[in-house]
């Protein structure tokens, strides 16, 4: 998630009309990283990150780029592994192995 964390974090604090310290008191960080993740001098790919920010945001996960269990795409593709897992131990395949 590179600068469109910054554009939505901005966004959100704006339409709330907080200040960057505000909003990074409310996610437990400090000011300087709110203003470098917003000016885009700092990216956040740390999923577990990212979740704090949706859960204390109100933001869908899926908007930030991670999927929960509540989201409807996760439980398809949990679906598909478990299917993919399965077929392959009916048929003698390993996971991770090339067919031939």
């Amino acid at each position: 998630m590179g600068g469109e964390l910054g554009t939505i974090l901005r966004g959100y604090r704006r339409a709330s009309a907080l200040t960057q310290q505000q909003l990074a008191d409310m996610l437990g960080y400090d000011r300087t990283y709110i203003s470098m993740i917003e000016s885009g001098r700092r990216s956040v790919a740390d999923r577990g990150t990212l979740a704090h920010i949706a859960g204390t945001l109100a933001i869908p996960p899926r908007v930030l780029g991670v999927a929960g269990p509540g989201d409807a795409d996760f439980a398809a593709m949990l679906a598909f592994g478990t299917s993919v897992i399965r077929l392959a131990a009916t048929t003698g395949v390993t996971i991770g192995q090339p067919l031939t």
